[in-house]
């Protein structure tokens, strides 16, 4: 299993250092592959325990990881981190 994410100090600081970077990627990548724009509704849907993004504090992101990781039966989990925009080291 695998999904994009971004990790930081809080909650609410990898929001706001995710949110941007990803709606940037999201749009670009939009135009040639139809995806649709996010908007902050669904963004947040998506950052929450039923959506596919893990953005959050260590502990919040871990806790979702094993979660999903039980729910689906998986055994291995890589955080796709990486986005433009956004600094290799921790918040």
């Amino acid at each position: 299993m695998h999904s994009p994410g971004h990790v930081a100090a809080t909650d609410e600081l990898a929001r706001e250092e995710f949110w941007p970077r990803y709606l940037e990627v999201i749009r670009h990548v939009s135009k040639t592959r139809g995806f649709a724009v996010p908007t902050e509704e669904s963004f947040m849907n998506e950052i929450g325990p039923r959506g596919a993004l893990y953005v959050g504090s260590p502990e919040n992101v871990a806790q979702k990881i094993a979660q999903n990781l039980t729910t689906l039966g998986a055994t291995r989990f890589d955080l796709k981190y990486g986005m433009g925009g956004l600094s290799h080291q921790g918040s």
